[in-house]
């Protein structure tokens, strides 16, 4: 009996990391902001960030949430950025696409 219960205590959780994910998501965050037009990273990052989220809340890990928060963060500052550019510009996009 006292077998079992040494068992038992000593039993290590397997966890399940989504850190890749999280991580991913952090990274091409930061990654749209270097090239010009990093839209669909952009994306890609907020898609991951909360694939990574939904993850974490099972298990609870604080530095993949950070990340996660981060990449989605970085991934929406840069399309609202990109969407305030388009508006801005809108003038000229709009004569170069009336050009062709």
């Amino acid at each position: 009996m006292e077998d079992n219960t040494v068992a038992e205590k000593t039993e290590v959780k397997r966890v399940e990391k989504n850190y890749p994910y999280a991580l991913f998501s952090l990274f091409l965050g930061i990654l749209s902001f270097i090239q010009l037009l990093g839209l669909e990273r952009a994306l890609a990052a907020v898609g991951f960030g909360i694939i990574a989220l939904l993850g974490i809340k099972r298990n609870g890990n604080v530095k993949e949430r950070k990340y996660a928060y981060w990449g989605i963060a970085l991934g929406i500052i840069y399309m609202m950025i990109l969407l305030a550019i388009i508006l801005y510009k809108r003038g000229d996009i709009l004569c170069i696409l009336n050009r062709n």
